[in-house]
């Protein structure tokens, strides 16, 4: 059962990439998405798969993390070089990302496993990874959301979903749970949720306002 999750979780977690990377090069646009997000996601898969090269393990886990950086990588170039002016208004009105950077950073140095490069590296992907969907948020909260940016954040957070329920039969079978995963895992997930009840209560109220305006 974990591993059915986890796969799933992959299968979900690559439909996003490809869906996003579809999209903008489909469109030459890059309007509903935050090329700050991306770039974040790009920082942690580089951070996350650092022994890509120096540690095998299977050949499947080999070509998802080389996936994972390729298309975060083209998706970033894309953005930056052939849709900018696209995106780049609605990206001046996103928090800056040097505190989010400082404060991952942090965490990973006063909490890892074993303090060397690799394994600081690991939990500062982690810790980023929870949080660096708020600049993709800020964009979605003012702009008329896209049905693809929809499917984009619903397949990612979908993806978390099934993560969570891997660690927790591995701890219910296996008696084994990583707490730094787990911990900044269900913190991404909440962040997903908490988006969620947002946009449905944005749609609540259009709703409200629209039925009343026909009255």
């Amino acid at each position: 059962m974990d591993y059915v999750a986890r796969l799933c979780g992959d299968f979900l977690h690559i439909t996003a990439k490809t869906l996003l990377l579809g999209r903008i090069v489909s469109a030459r646009s890059g309007t509903g998405f935050s090329f700050q997000t991306q770039a974040l996601y790009l920082l942690v898969f580089l951070a996350r798969y650092l022994d890509v090269f120096t540690t095998f393990v299977s050949y499947y886990n080999t070509v998802v993390k080389l996936f994972y950086i390729a298309t975060s990588l083209a998706t970033v170039a894309y953005m930056w070089f052939v849709c900018r002016d696209t995106w780049e208004e609605a990206e001046k009105r996103t928090p800056n990302v040097g505190a989010l950077l400082f404060a991952s950073l942090a965490m990973a140095v006063a909490w890892n496993y074993q303090f060397t490069l690799l394994e600081v590296a690991w939990s500062f992907s982690i810790v980023l990874e929870s949080v660096a969907i708020f600049p993709q948020l800020v964009v979605s909260s003012f702009a008329v959301t896209d049905p693809y940016v929809l499917a984009y954040l619903a397949t990612l957070g979908s993806y978390r979903f099934l993560y969570i329920v891997n660690w927790v039969v591995r701890w219910r079978t296996q008696n084994y749970i990583d707490p730094i995963a787990f911990t900044f895992g269900a913190i991404q997930e909440l962040v997903y949720l908490g988006a969620l009840y947002a946009w449905l209560k944005r749609r609540q109220v259009r709703v409200s306002t629209f039925l009343l305006r026909g009255v």
